[in-house]
């Protein structure tokens, strides 16, 4: 790993995935969910840093650029997503939903607001506010899902 920071920089995207990764595997093993967390900040970090980053002339534009920029927000998404499943194993229902709003406002940049990605988070967000008790807010959360199915015409 260390090799490989060498080689294409501390900020680049490939050491943010081997951060999630290894972030994951931490959570897996169940005992250390506050390092779990540390190796995901580290990953957003470098997420974050790359969104506000322009392309190679300077310009924020580009296929390329766009292409990198929407599988930045799909990490940050899923990163953002992880982080909130570590929340909800510490019991901090509030940070796990401030996480999956987050991720939230990313993937639908990045994929729009009807894809299944979309509708299977809307579907944590309810059962996050079901542990939460916050009953109302989960149905609104699972009518979003539904909606999203439909939406595609993916309805059950």
């Amino acid at each position: 790993f260390l090799g490989r920071c060498k080689t294409v920089g501390s900020d680049d995207i490939c050491v943010a995935d081997v951060l999630v990764d290894m972030s994951s595997a931490l959570q897996r093993t169940g005992n250390n969910v506050d390092g779990a967390l540390e190796l995901n900040s580290q990953a957003l970090r470098i997420y974050r840093l790359l969104l506000t980053q322009e392309d190679g002339d300077g310009r924020a534009e580009g296929a390329n650029h766009r292409a990198n920029q929407r599988k930045c927000k799909v990490c940050l998404a899923g990163t953002l997503q992880n982080r909130g499943s570590m929340y909800m194993e510490k019991n901090n229902y509030d940070e796990a939903l401030i996480c999956y709003a987050d991720a939230m406002e990313s993937l639908r940049e990045a994929k729009g607001k009807d894809h299944p990605d979309v509708a299977a988070l809307w579907a944590v967000m309810g059962d996050a506010n079901v542990v939460g008790e916050r009953f109302d807010v989960a149905k609104d959360c699972y009518a979003a899902a539904l909606e999203a199915h439909r939406m595609r015409g993916l309805e059950d």
